[in-house]
């Protein structure tokens, strides 16, 4: 037995492990154990997904959607939605394994990803929950995966593909958003023929899956956004407020009031080291009339105009929640893999350093951006600069795993042909 056959054997022990983990978790502590918060109404949008109601109006609706399906195939039987989370936890590093596949030469380094990626503990905990996350990862895993089979079949069938691919995560979450943007312009870009073909077959698709979606936002604010309302996150981002009260009236009479805050503006991104102030005090009231909804918004949008100082401020607030925030809801002490998880945070701001060190080093030498690297850096400046919300840690665990790929991919080109650690040379 060759010594690359042993170390195949070890890999395929190792995922088998985290394989009966990623089962194990959500059956001994499952969604149901957790019905608060987000998850709470994740599952109630489930039961009544095709409700009209202003709360919900500022979330991705496919999630709930897909949830609600779920919910009737398993008869909302709390056993088989455990099951199926932890099915789900272990078919995703599974998924991201099959991209591995497409942008490593060798299986060997492919298959040392799928066991990083089985082994991260923030991937691992969050199946606990009724969290959009849990559809997320193996929704872009899967999203990458097609991307680079477009680009080698060259095909417009596996274009489709990957771009229906796309808008299912992005209507998942749209965090995704400047990656799918990126992928969909590579991919037109690489597939050679059938040029005006394939621009009215992405135009036709994307108008299928987004028209529904953008249309129930409409109903609910007088703006057609599929992917969610969200100037709701913006105005509460800009606000610099702790909290944003939503009083929703229609013909001058009360009929909504609700209330949402950051679960960031609670955890200590620094801890134990040092107390994270939270600069973010007091309540913004957003009144929003049925019957002026697109002045309602205006105005807010303008309430909330932050000077430049205080955009400054929170940029830099982002900037630590997503780099050094803990993964809530991984907030139990008393349990192993949310300690692990909060632990292990510290290890992305070094990482992604050390990504755009050699991403740009690869950049001069070829006299060109590197595809992968770039998906990678735009991802992790996007989700901590755009002013959309106010971040979360648990909005990077999608990029975590491009990260790694990233990564990876380097480090083969190293072992393949001295690339990477000689980057200090000419």
């Amino acid at each position: 037995m060759n010594s690359k056959t042993k170390t195949h054997i070890i890999l395929y022990g190792l995922i088998a492990i985290e394989s009966a983990i990623h089962l194990y978790i959500p059956l001994k502590h499952g969604p149901f154990d957790h019905l608060w918060s987000d998850w709470l109404a994740y599952w109630q949008l489930a039961l009544n997904p095709i409700t009209i109601d202003f709360k919900p109006m500022t979330q991705s609706m496919f999630y709930p959607f897909w949830l609600s399906w779920i919910a009737r195939i398993t008869n909302g039987d709390v056993f088989l939605i455990s099951f199926y989370s932890g099915l789900l936890s272990c078919l995703t590093p599974w998924i991201w394994y099959r991209f591995l596949r497409e942008i490593l030469k060798e299986k060997q380094f492919a298959l040392i990803g799928w066991s990083m990626l089985g082994f991260l503990p923030s991937w691992i905990g969050i199946f606990q929950y009724f969290a959009a996350e849990t559809l997320l990862l193996p929704l872009t895993g899967l999203s990458l995966w097609f991307t680079w089979r477009a680009k080698r079949k060259k095909s417009i069938e596996s274009l489709v593909w990957a771009e229906l691919s796309w808008l299912i995560t992005a209507l998942t979450k749209p965090t995704v958003l400047p990656i799918m943007v990126m992928s969909f312009i590579w991919m037109i870009g690489k597939i050679d023929s059938l040029s005006l073909k394939k621009m009215w077959i992405t135009l036709f698709l994307s108008s299928i899956i987004l028209v529904p979606f953008g249309y129930r936002v409409y109903k609910l604010t007088g703006s057609f956004r599929p992917f969610g309302n969200q100037i709701y996150g913006t105005i509460y981002y800009n606000s610099g407020k702790n909290t944003i009260r939503t009083l929703v009236y229609s013909h001058h009479n009360l009929i909504s009031n609700y209330w949402n805050t950051s679960p960031s503006l609670f955890l200590k991104p620094f801890h134990p080291f040092t107390t994270w102030p939270n600069f973010r005090q007091g309540e913004y009231f957003l009144h929003i009339d049925t019957d002026h909804l697109n002045e309602s918004w205006a105005v807010a949008c303008k309430e909330t105009k932050p000077s430049f100082a205080q955009a400054m401020r929170n940029k830099f607030e982002n900037i630590i929640y997503i780099f050094f925030g803990t993964t809530w809801p991984n907030e139990n002490e008393n349990s192993f893999w949310d300690s692990l998880s909060n632990s292990f945070r510290w290890v992305w701001f070094p990482l992604v350093l050390l990504q755009f060190v050699v991403v740009c080093k690869d950049a001069k030498r070829r006299k060109q951006l590197p595809i992968l690297g770039l998906f990678n850096s735009v991802s992790w400046i996007a989700i901590a600069t755009l002013p959309v919300c106010v971040a979360e840690g648990r909005y990077r665990l999608p990029f975590e795993g491009l990260l790694i790929a990233t990564l990876l991919f380097y480090i083969e080109q190293e072992r393949l042909g001295n690339y990477f650690f000689n980057i200090h040379q000419e």
